[in-house]
């Protein structure tokens, strides 16, 4: 009987009692592509990684283009890591492009940039002037502070006022100056000419404010100011803290001239000035930074933006309720904002708005000596002088340096019972809520722009030059944007690009670090000379995930310039009254310093040091993301140093959380900013990889196709909408994947290990593409088959390579490397000496030997490097070369009659190869277990004598084809054994 059999692939189910004939235990250094067997042609050796290096992946500039980037452990600096770059394929000249601290572990690409992750943030590094520029992970923060100076007051003389009769007072004397009882029988009439007088009274305001203030750029209120760096496609990144500026938190009031008490009709001619409504330009000063370390980021910032919020005003427009009044003094109009309680019932103790204590806002400053006592009028340099013309005699006032006059030093100005009572004034209505609406600010306009190349630190302060002076239209100005996550810090465990988005996965998040203390707070001068803080530093609290976390900023050492360090006025005399934390989630900050005191006594001057701690509550924002500390406006109180922190601050807390489930998505095209709103949650497990199943465009570029999460869950769906944002994400199977560094991206698929073996993913279709090589008992050629280290020691193969384990404990730590010009795909295992291929034309799987310890991520080509060193391209081979031996080893063939003995005859192996090329070795068994060696041959033919019959046969092949060889089947003529027939 004669019987023709096709070769198939490498199976390992059904059993070997059910398998079909043609299934094959060892096709070793075959492919399976058109039905046949081809010969595995040795890959193309491209280079040799030099000893110590560790290939992070290949850099595509251009066609003609390529760099190899990698890294190792620094000779000089062991504790250190070199990031290398060479141009492909030379990898014995390397270039140094950075030495850091942290280990490399993955890469990704975007256009010119690259962003390596590391063990604890990522790093990146551009490519310009053919070389490449080391980042780093944030550009150093210019830190700046501000500061206030008087330009002047609002008038620039005496404006008179005409009214046909008294319209503060309703014609008895015994009312008093501005009384508005509305059970006067008059009132009517009354709240009619009050009407026309606060009318009158704020049109001259609001021309005096405009003419000349907001018109020239000045400020008048109190307002915030924050900075950013712009970026080179228009956003902003590491925004500064918003800085509560004070130039004068009373409620504007004008001195009245041509007032008679003792004639209430007389006001046809009354006049008023502005001396007590003063202006003031801004001012800044940049802290000393690394000139060239901005540089290096040059083509990633171009600029730094300042915003400034609305004025928070301290009065409101005048109504039906609330009217100009007529004052015989202005002591009211502090009392009236701050609500006023006396000196002695003043508690050092921190207070927060919301907790209806206003003794933290007593308008009083806090003096012992001073019955009277003094209000806070504002937080400026300049000589200011109530009611006195300012205008006239102005001095051209600049913030000075720490050390600088009296004239120019910028502090707390106050003003005294005695010259609030000296005059009559008219005074705007209080704004009751001007407190809450400090803790209520989230809009800020742009008013000045530099240029990153044009900033210079300074030693003094200059004035901040505003594009347009005009200030009047601030609220049609551009606005800048506030995102929770523009201050945070990322290490992430998987780093990938899709559609030109950076995605950072199973992400450890570490809370941003508090800025420099002089850009946290107004400017102050010292109030003693040089009895300044030294601050230590500053920790912060916050949860994130439902656990705290600590961030601490300790101040540099061995600074030679008190502008370097973190030396601030005097906590002890002059603590800020507003300090901003970006993470809303912050709960608590405590501030350790050095304070310097000095103090006299019996003409002998004491200093010492003390160390303090300041522990302050930290509310949230509601309409920023940030937190806040706020001690209240009129007084500086310093807090108490017996405040506890709350019991969830602890010392010991970690300085950063897993956040496991989370992946955060850059901007297109800017992998430096990660806004809040891309930021997605992917159920509740942890994730482990991302892929996308579309074609790649360009590197790093893919089509609108969902981008698939590979969690402990199982894998989801995340589909793209056309804002960038991730929407609709739902499972679409269980299936978990158990080595991510396998996940392999196809043209409009996926292939992922799991327990149950290699799933290709496409749409929501997940199907198992190994369900035939997958046993845990795998055929072992060394125990089964006699001769078989003959076999293999004339093929001229290493007998680790048929040392074939488990399916389940291969696929633990594989990986896979999809060849892209052949259609196929190499699943290896490192520290293994072969590896599967799999055909996606023919759907078939076969074996190579391969030592295989890397992959190299180089679309189309499938790079590897073997455990010598030597980089692979198995897309492509030396012509010249010749194929390795290869081996054939059949799974038992049953001849369709499996339980007859049977005798084969002839067995001729079929296939388009030369004569010679082929050795071929016939097996047989009876029970499927002990197989016994029936005859040889050194070519493709057997011609068997009539022998010892079998129920069972293998067929072992040695190949040494030729590139263009292949084998398909062969034909066997046998003789059944039949026990029914005479012989």
């Amino acid at each position: 009987m004669i019987k023709e059999i096709k070769y198939s692939g490498y199976t390992a189910t059904p059993s070997d009692y059910e398998c079909h004939d043609g299934d094959l235990d060892i096709a070793l250094n075959f492919t399976t592509d058109d039905g046949s067997l081809h010969p595995s042609l040795p890959p193309l050796q491209i280079a040799k990684v030099p000893d110590g290096q560790h290939i992070l992946g290949i850099h595509t500039l251009h066609s003609e283009k390529k760099n190899f980037i990698s890294w190792r452990h620094s000779a000089d600096q062991p504790d250190k890591f070199e990031i290398l770059s060479c141009q492909y394929p030379d990898t014995a000249t390397a270039c140094i492009i950075a030495t850091i601290p942290f280990k490399p572990q993955s890469m990704a690409i975007l256009g010119n940039t690259l962003a390596i992750a590391t063990d604890s943030k990522v790093l990146f590094s551009l490519w310009k002037d053919n070389r490449y520029i080391y980042l780093g992970s944030a550009p150093e923060f210019i830190n700046i502070e501000f500061a206030l100076s008087l330009r002047g007051c609002l008038g620039t003389g005496w404006h008179k006022l005409s009214f046909a009769t008294n319209p503060f007072g309703y014609g008895r004397e015994s009312e008093g100056i501005g009384s508005s009882s509305k059970e006067n029988p008059r009132h009517i009439e009354g709240e009619a000419r009050r009407n026309d007088s606060d009318n009158a009274i704020m049109a001259h305001f609001n021309l005096s404010v405009h003419d000349q203030v907001t018109s020239n750029g000045y400020f008048y209120q109190p307002f915030f100011i924050r900075y950013a760096f712009r970026l080179f496609d228009g956003s902003y990144a590491w925004l500064s803290s918003p800085v509560l500026m004070l130039p004068a938190v009373a409620p504007p009031f004008f001195e009245v001239d041509g007032y008679d008490s003792s004639n209430r009709n007389y006001f046809q001619d009354i006049s008023v000035h502005g001396h007590s409504i003063p202006f003031f330009q801004l001012f800044y000063r940049v802290l000393p930074f690394s000139k060239e370390a901005i540089d290096a980021w040059s083509d990633i910032i171009s600029g730094i933006d300042f915003f400034v919020s609305p004025p928070i005003y301290t009065f409101k427009n005048p109504d039906s309720d609330n009217h100009c009044s007529l004052l015989t003094g202005a002591e009211s109009v502090f009392s009236s904002l701050f609500k006023e309680k006396a000196v002695d019932t003043l508690s050092p103790i921190i207070k927060n708005p919301s907790d209806n204590d206003d003794t933290f806002q007593s308008g009083r400053q806090p003096s012992r000596g001073d019955v009277n006592g003094k209000y806070f009028f504002g937080h400026f340099s300049g000589d200011f002088r109530l009611f006195t013309d300012l205008n006239s005699s102005l001095g051209n006032y600049r913030p000075g340096t720490i050390t600088g006059s009296t004239d120019y030093t910028v502090k707390d100005h106050y003003v005294t019972s005695d010259q609030l009572n000296a005059k009559n004034v008219i005074a705007l209505p209080c704004n009751d809520k001007f407190l809450e609406d400090i803790t209520h600010v989230s809009q800020f306009y742009k008013i000045a722009s530099w240029d990153i190349a044009d900033i210079s630190s300074t030693d003094v302060f200059n004035a901040l030059i505003v594009d347009t002076a005009d200030l009047s239209n601030l609220l049609t100005r551009p606005t800048l944007p506030d995102d929770a996550t523009s201050t945070d810090s990322f290490c992430p465990r998987f780093i990938t690009v899709y559609n030109q988005r950076l995605h950072l996965s199973n992400v450890r998040f570490s809370p941003p670090k508090a800025l420099h203390p002089r850009t946290l707070v107004q400017y102050s001068n010292p109030s003693f000379g040089n009895d300044l803080s030294k601050i230590i530093k500053i920790e912060v609290w916050t949860r994130r995930s439902g656990s705290v976390v600590r961030s601490v900023l300790s101040a540099p050492q061995n600074t030679t310039s008190v502008l370097d360090s973190f030396s601030i006025d005097s906590l002890l005399t002059q603590f800020p009254r507003w300090i901003y934390y970006p993470d809303s989630n912050a709960f608590a900050m405590r501030i350790t310093a050095k304070c310097r005191q000095t103090s006299q006594a019996a003409n002998e001057t004491t200093v010492e040091f003390k160390t303090r701690t300041f522990n302050l509550p930290l509310r949230s924002h509601e309409l920023l993301n940030g937190a806040y500390y706020f001690g209240g406006i009129a007084v500086s109180i310093t807090p108490d140093e017996s405040e506890a922190l709350p019991a969830a601050a602890i010392d010991n807390a970690p300085d950063n959380i897993e956040v496991p489930s989370s992946v955060y998505v850059s901007e297109i095209n800017n992998p430096f900013l990660f806004p809040f709103k891309y930021a997605i949650s992917v159920g509740s497990g942890t994730v482990l990889s991302l892929a996308s199943a579309a074609k790649a465009l360009s590197q790093g570029q893919f089509g609108q196709f969902p981008l698939y999460a590979f969690t402990t869950e199982g894998v989801w769906a995340l589909e793209v909408s056309a804002t960038g944002t991730y929407s609709a994400r739902q499972p679409i199977t269980r299936d978990v994947c158990i080595s991510p560094e396998g996940i392999t991206q196809l043209d409009s698929s996926v292939l992922f290990p799991t327990v149950r073996g290699i799933m290709l993913l496409s749409g929501s279709t997940s199907t198992c593409i190994s369900d035939t090589i997958n046993t845990d008992h795998p055929f072992s050629v060394t125990d089964s088959l006699p001769s078989a280290h003959t076999i293999l020691n004339i093929a001229g193969l290493p007998h680790n390579a048929v040392h074939i384990l488990p399916f389940a404990t291969f696929l633990a730590h594989s990986r896979m490397l999809y060849d892209y010009p052949r259609q196929r795909i190499i699943l290896y295992r490192p520290s293994t000496h072969y590896a599967y291929i799999y055909s996606l034309r023919s759907k078939l799987w076969t074996m190579i030997t391969a030592d295989i310890t890397q992959s190299i991520n180089s679309y189309p080509n499938a790079l590897a490097i073997d455990s010598a060193g030597t980089i692979l391209d198995y897309s492509d081979h030396h012509t010249d070369t010749r194929p390795p031996a290869a081996i054939l080893i059949t799974r038992p063939l049953k001849l369709s009659a499996p339980v007859i003995l049977k005798t084969i005859d002839t067995l001729i192996q079929r296939g388009q190869f030369q004569k010679g090329n082929l050795r071929s070795i016939l097996y047989g068994s009876r029970d499927l277990f002990n197989w016994h060696l029936v005859n040889s041959s050194i070519s493709h033919r057997i011609l068997n004598r009539r022998g010892t019959p079998y129920k069972y046969f293998r067929i072992a092949l040695i190949a040494t084809l030729d590139p263009s060889e292949s084998i398909s089947g062969c034909t066997i003529q046998y003789t059944p054994r039949l026990t029914n027939q005479p012989r």
